[in-house]
């Protein structure tokens, strides 16, 4: 296991926060300066949106995505396909799955991580490391090392990735449970429905909430929680006001938007 590095006070700072937000889309909403952390979608801010919510005193995260790309950009040789050559998608999000152990993809993701850099973005929210592929696994514990490395003293925060999580827990700074209590479901139709999760399925979701909390807060790390109610929702008070809640007792701070993560 590597050394740790030093805390650098940017990552302190996003490790103690008491708020956060998740919001992917281009406008600069005066509202994303109610929040201490802010993850956003690199190419949407330039470096004077950027500039002017750390003049905010708000910390940017820039979102990446470690094992997906989407759907409508250039193919390329990381891109997975089947064995018709059929790319293989994620429908859930309109995205590409990519080999993460290829050389190109890395070069890719550094490149990804460079331009946030050069926009002013302290760090990174790193999304789609759910693989259940071993080798898949080891690259992209590998990614999350090399990101380490180039830019030491970035805010990096995983959004779940819990089978990683023993392999980096000393390169991180803080972990996301995202749908912990509440999810969405996408028809055929296009039509979003938000709903609790129930019976079996918190029981699981809190036992992990808790196994996770008590693993990685004694080592400084921030324990996030991201869940789903649009406002305009069924039930979408009761949904967020319980989501809130569940969160709290768990010692997560609560993040609750919807499905396209446009809502603060």
């Amino acid at each position: 296991m590597m050394t740790p590095e030093p805390i650098s006070m940017q990552r302190t700072r996003a490790r103690d926060a008491r708020s956060y937000a998740a919001y992917y889309g281009w406008e600069v909403l005066p509202a994303l300066r109610d929040f201490e952390v802010v993850i956003l979608q690199p190419h949407a801010f330039d470096e004077t949106s950027v500039r002017a919510l750390l003049e905010a005193n708000v910390l940017p995260l820039a979102y990446l995505s470690m094992s997906q790309q989407l759907a409508d950009a250039p193919h390329a040789s990381w891109v997975r396909e089947d064995e018709n050559g059929v790319v293989i998608r994620d429908p859930d999000w309109d995205s590409s799955l990519v080999d993460p152990a290829h050389p190109g993809w890395r070069e890719q993701v550094l490149s990804i991580a460079r331009g946030a850099r050069s926009r002013g973005f302290k760090g990174l929210m790193l999304d789609t490391l759910d693989a259940p592929d071993a080798a898949d696994q080891v690259a992209l514990v590998r990614l999350i090392t090399t990101l380490r490395t180039h830019w030491h003293d970035a805010v990096i925060v995983m959004n779940r990735g819990f089978a990683l999580l023993e392999r980096v827990v000393t390169l991180v700074d803080g972990v996301i449970f995202e749908s912990l209590s509440t999810t969405w479901k996408l028809a055929p139709s296009g039509e979003v429905t938000y709903a609790a999760v129930m019976d079996a399925e918190w029981y699981e979701n809190e036992r992990m909430a808790r196994s996770l909390a008590q693993y990685i807060r004694p080592q400084g790390l921030a324990c996030w929680a991201l869940d789903y109610a649009a406002r305009d929702a069924e039930n979408a008070e009761q949904l967020r006001l319980e989501a809130a809640s569940k969160a709290e007792e768990l010692g997560y701070v609560s993040f609750v938007t919807d499905r396209a993560l446009l809502e603060l």
